[in-house]
């Protein structure tokens, strides 16, 4: 994102007017957009439901600008969790963060 930045940055210094400039400055107010729709979806809460996060996780496909951090968040969001919402792996007896027993 900072690199795409960069280069609208550096366009706008030398007043530049392209396709391909004007093509990035959409792009990156779609990227900017979808990464504010990310870290809003309040994923630590596990109030978003899962079919909103592989939608946000589809969107990202469409991308120019790739946001691999809040990318990874989505996609762990999206594995088996606990109430909690942290995520575990395999048959879970109790979760050893908040201490639920699923006996």
């Amino acid at each position: 994102m900072q690199d795409a930045r960069n280069l609208l940055e550096t366009g706008e210094k030398l007043k530049v007017h392209t396709e391909e400039l004007k093509l990035l400055r959409a792009q990156f107010r779609a990227t900017r957009t979808w990464s504010n729709r990310a870290k809003k979806c309040n994923l630590e809460q596990g109030s978003i439901h899962v079919s909103d996060i592989k939608e946000l996780i589809e969107e990202h496909e469409n991308l120019l600008i790739e946001m691999p951090d809040e990318l990874e968040a989505l996609k762990l969001a999206t594995i088996g969790y606990c109430i909690c919402r942290r995520p575990y792996e395999g048959f879970m007896i109790g979760c050893d963060s908040c201490e639920v027993s699923f006996v």
